[in-house]
């Protein structure tokens, strides 16, 4: 049973309990986030804008997550493999996480590897890598007449919809805009093409023009 001092992260149990797998017997903790040092540091290596790729502390790594139910809920994780590492100190997991978009109903599956060193069976560094394209495409993906439903505010006064190329600006995101984790800013960021063009579209044509 989830610790109740957990209950906002239970869209991620999925990977918490596969991750306590793979560690068993080398970290103390019911709980990933128990078995977490204070000061633990994190490196992200992979590329999503808004989403830091170092950081510091268990406190910070829980802040970082607490949304994240509100955009993808996990249903399950497997294909665990646990590699040992020369330094008795790491461990290398690699392991799969499957779940829904919460936005669209569209399936989610990626793939980890996860660098883990632990002293004094408590996590102290880890490096996470995992398959970028797989999460920009599930997260992209958008029912045919349904881009209202996944509205996202990309700044604090312009808002793109996906599937469209309307844009409102100078005033407050649409009732159907949810806050946006990271995840859902890249899947519409692509290199801010898409909002460059729907400006352009939208822009009155000058005279002559």
């Amino acid at each position: 049973m989830t610790d109740p001092k957990y209950a906002a992260f239970t869209a991620l149990d999925p990977f918490f309990d596969i991750v306590q797998q793979g560690l068993a017997g080398l970290v103390d903790g019911d709980h990933y986030f128990d078995t977490i040092a204070d000061d633990a540091e994190f490196e992200f290596r992979y590329h999503f804008p808004g989403w830091p790729q170092t950081l510091r502390g268990r406190d910070a790594l829980m802040a970082l997550y607490a949304g994240y139910g509100n955009n993808i809920v996990l249903h399950g994780a497997d294909e665990l493999v646990v590699h040992p590492s020369q330094d008795p100190r790491v461990v290398i997991i690699e392991y799969a996480v499957h779940g829904k978009i919460v936005a669209t109903g569209s399936s989610y599956d990626n793939r980890f590897i996860s660098v883990v060193t632990i002293e004094g069976r408590k996590i102290v560094h880890w490096r996470d890598y995992m398959d970028s394209l797989a999460a920009m495409t599930a997260l992209r993906a958008c029912p045919e007449r349904s881009y209202a439903q996944i509205a996202v505010p990309l700044r604090s006064y312009e808002t793109l919809w996906l599937g469209s190329s309307r844009i409102s600006a100078g005033g407050p995101a649409p009732r159907t805009c949810r806050p946006i984790s990271p995840f859902r800013r890249a899947a519409v960021d692509l290199s801010g093409q898409a909002l460059s063009d729907a400006r352009s579209r939208s822009a009155p044509r000058k005279n002559g023009g």
